[in-house]
């Protein structure tokens, strides 16, 4: 990796010194984002930013970039050619990535104001990356009022750490769920199709709802009524992305699998959702095979654990190639639902020519434990806990349900976000300046992004001594 990163510096060493023929400011753009992910420091990509400016002034250049250039009139579009996007992205990302965050919004900033709907996606992607994830999402939605499309890579990004918030507890972030949904909702508006992995992430996210461990005891009967309702709302999720020609992809049917059919015991729902993966022609992955077996296991069912890992096996060996820990693993966790560890033994006794030695080590450890049935008895007397937790996520369901409803019947409208806009902040999550005027974020806008004197900032207080009085901070 040094030496790749020797070459790197002296072909850029050789390239910078060519003439204007070979050399322009948008492939300084380009070095200094190569520079930025290599980790050089700040002040050697500011530095290489200050002679792309000087080496390359334009139609001064140096002013429209900077972040506190005049602008005569704010709601109008500015309209200058000449201005290198490579640049500033390069710029942006060397700022972002070293954690500048106050030049990197200012850059944004300067983004916005010179090319207000042709923001670079993957400026976009950038913040949603690497800010915390209050300031992603007001960054995605603030792109998508723009009109300027943030990108399916933007929107994969910020709905799997949405995901990953939700899945904390489903019942209590259902206004997490929302933001998952309002995000495709605002991404479509703003002239993008619908991607299946946006909604593959929608379907884990949902489906994940049963992982709570309220709904573990509980039979098929009393779930029933939870997964007949999620699997309502993901038929309405996929007739919204077929209708964009975007079916689901096979991770939206491994997650059905193994959440919605294996934790919400249901044998007709895993019979149902392979039967529409042969509809639309997906073949099961390895994946899909692991979760059989896992929703198998969760259905406490020992001839369909046997047969899932049958397949399981058959699959690997068609592929050319081993079975790995997380195969032995899936095939323990089913095994302790129905307390067999005599079957996972057998297995490893027909295999261990080809498993390695540390999964043999493993498992084996595993089977002599003390603590190795997991079989656990349907609780015909359901507590109150229980109770709250279904009536409370079928609520959220619902909500979900005319979240979709509206999604399907306005996502082709062309809203107008102006007159119709959407909320920026992300309930529960929002960040320290939740609470702060807005008055007072417009004034230090303004002072940061204007050639203009300090403005006051903070409300009128009671007078102080001149000694002690300060100027506004700039």
């Amino acid at each position: 990796r040094g030496e790749r990163q020797w070459r790197i510096c002296a072909f850029w060493s050789w390239l910078v010194k060519q003439g204007d023929d070979y050399v322009n400011a948008n492939l300084y753009g380009v070095a200094l984002e190569l520079f930025a992910f290599q980790g050089r420091p700040a002040e050697d990509t500011e530095a290489l930013y200050e002679k792309a400016l000087a080496r390359f002034p334009g139609v001064f250049l140096e002013y429209h970039l900077a972040h506190n250039a005049v602008i005569a009139d704010r709601s109008q579009p500015t309209a200058i050619s000449g201005i290198p996007r490579a640049l500033l992205q390069g710029i942006l990302t060397a700022r972002i990535l070293r954690g500048d965050a106050k030049n990197a919004y200012l850059t944004l900033d300067t983004t916005l104001r010179l090319f207000p709907t042709h923001v670079p996606s993957r400026l976009i992607t950038l913040f949603v990356q690497e800010r915390p994830l209050d300031e992603a999402y007001k960054v995605f939605f603030l792109a998508c009022r723009a009109g300027a499309t943030p990108g399916h890579d933007a929107l994969k990004v910020l709905l799997t750490r949405l995901r990953k918030i939700a899945a904390l507890s489903p019942t209590e972030n259902a206004a997490v769920l929302r933001a998952m949904v309002m995000a495709c909702y605002a991404h479509t508006t703003s002239g993008a199709a619908l991607n299946n992995k946006s909604l593959n992430e929608l379907v884990i996210a949902i489906t994940g709802s049963l992982k709570d461990h309220v709904y573990t005891k509980k039979s098929s009967d009393q779930l029933r009524p939870v997964t007949d309702a999620i699997s309502a709302l993901i038929a309405d999720l996929f007739g919204v992305w077929a209708a964009q020609n975007s079916p689901p992809g096979i991770a939206s049917f491994n997650s059905m699998i193994a959440n919605l059919a294996g934790r919400g015991k249901r044998k007709d729902i895993l019979d149902q959702t392979l039967e529409t993966m042969q509809h639309i022609g997906l073949k099961p992955n390895t994946v899909t095979l692991r979760s059989i077996l896992a929703a198998a296991g969760d259905m406490n069912d020992a001839e369909a654990i046997r047969s899932a890992w049958t397949d399981l096996v058959a699959n690997r060996i068609a592929t050319g190639a081993a079975l790995e820990l997380v195969d032995w693993q899936n095939l323990l966790n089913a095994a302790r639902r129905i307390n067999d560890p005599e079957y996972v033994q057998q297995q490893l006794i027909n295999f261990q020519h080809i498993v390695p030695h540390h999964i043999l080590d493993r498992m084996s450890t595993a089977l002599q434990g003390e603590n190795f049935s997991r079989l656990q008895k349907e609780n015909q007397n359901v507590s109150q806990e229980s109770t709250m937790a279904t009536a409370e996520l079928l609520k959220v369901i619902e909500v979900l349900q005319r979240d979709v409803k509206y999604m399907a019947e306005n996502a082709q409208s062309g809203r107008n976000f102006y007159e119709d806009p959407l909320s920026l902040s992300l309930a529960k999550h929002s960040g320290v300046y939740a609470n702060v005027p807005e008055q007072h974020i417009r004034t230090v806008y303004d002072e940061m992004t204007t050639d203009t004197p300090a403005l006051e900032i903070l409300p009128e207080s009671s007078p102080e001594p001149e000694a002690e009085k300060q100027p506004a901070a700039m």
